[in-house]
């Protein structure tokens, strides 16, 4: 047995028992004889065969690697609210929490919205409802208020219409 091939079958074994709803024996005995032709994992002596069985547990979404989505406090909920409204807008290329990390990165030199302190939290949603408010001034004609723009830049700077 290769290296590579035990490895394989470490990985196809650590999914089959550590998955928490574990699929019963017979279907486990089903599905290696679908995919790898063998009844049993000790059988499995080729990469494609244990390769062939992982795909099949990856497509089935058994063994999937779930990522723990962040707990927001409740201003970070307000900043990503806000985040959203100018991604809607069409403001914002990546809504993505990526995409919010690097934006609040450039602002305040933070990594992340869990190492913001108060005072910070506070500066970034002063700083997104403003951007929220340019964009719907921009977006009102300039009858109504709104400020013309040249087509060159998104935001022309503030003038009173004459």
């Amino acid at each position: 047995m290769t290296p590579a091939l035990a490895a394989r079958l470490k990985k196809l074994r650590a999914i089959r028992y550590g998955h928490k709803a574990e699929i019963d024996d017979a279907a486990y005995r089903a599905l290696l004889m679908r995919t790898a032709g063998v009844t049993s994992s000790t059988a499995i002596t080729r990469l494609d065969q244990a390769d062939a069985v992982i795909a099949e547990f990856r497509r089935l979404g058994i063994g999937k690697p779930s990522r723990p989505r962040p707990v927001l406090t409740p201003t970070q909920k307000k900043i990503w609210s806000l985040w959203q409204q100018l991604a809607d807008a069409g403001y914002v290329h990546d809504r993505s929490m990526r995409g919010l990390a690097a934006w609040v990165k450039r602002q305040t030199r933070v990594d992340a919205l869990q190492f913001l302190t108060a005072p910070q939290e506070d500066a970034v949603i002063e700083a997104l409802k403003q951007w929220v408010s340019r964009c719907r001034g921009e977006l009102r004609s300039p009858a109504e208020g709104g400020r013309p723009t040249d087509g060159r830049t998104q935001f022309a700077p503030t003038s009173p219409v004459t």
